[in-house]
């Protein structure tokens, strides 16, 4: 069972005390609880996540649907985690949708430069490496690596698979210039 956690209004979510809460913003605040709890648990209840946000069922039961609708969450078939059920209706269970999007991270070493591709939930689904000729290669030498090592495991089948064609990969326009060579 998870740890009660009290939901402070205005916690975390970028709030001042003088701020209005509307109801539109309450939602947004009950839904990062939400999402916060699936991405650092793993499947639960409707009832544990009452539990661990001291939300009220609708309102759970809304946030998650709202969640889903925007894909960062999902409904898993109707019964506990674990498996295990009572007689009576299945819960609902939820979990946070880790393959909604990527990341990649580049480590540019002394030697070689290193990109891997991971979903949200940080598990490696791909990894490229490229050696530099030495260890006092030049800066447009070592972009040029990363260049390749990125575009090595974004074209990976674990990337190609996941949802590249709904525009997952998202970065900076000075990413984007460094990446297509441009200066």
């Amino acid at each position: 069972m998870l740890a009660p956690q009290p939901l402070r209004v205005g916690e975390g979510a970028g709030m001042t005390e003088r701020e209005t809460v509307t109801p539109a913003r309450l939602r947004r605040i009950n839904a990062a609880a939400v999402l916060d709890l699936l991405m650092s648990t793993g499947p639960v209840t409707g009832s544990e996540i009452m539990t661990a946000t001291r939300l009220s069922r609708p309102t759970v039961h809304a946030a998650c649907d709202e969640l889903i609708d925007l894909g960062w969450v999902v409904e898993l078939d109707g019964r506990r985690p674990d498996g295990q059920g009572r007689p009576g209706r299945p819960a609902r269970c939820y979990a946070f949708a880790a393959d909604h999007g990527r990341v990649v991270g580049v480590d540019l070493g002394e030697w070689k430069v290193s990109a891997m591709l991971a979903d949200l939930q940080g598990r490696p689904l791909a990894e490229a490496v490229v050696q530099l000729p030495s260890n006092h290669a030049p800066a447009g030498v070592r972009l040029s690596a990363a260049r390749k090592a990125v575009r090595g495991v974004v074209s990976s089948r674990s990337a190609v698979s996941a949802t590249a064609a709904s525009g997952w990969l998202r970065t900076s326009t000075c990413t984007r210039t460094a990446l297509s060579g441009a200066s």
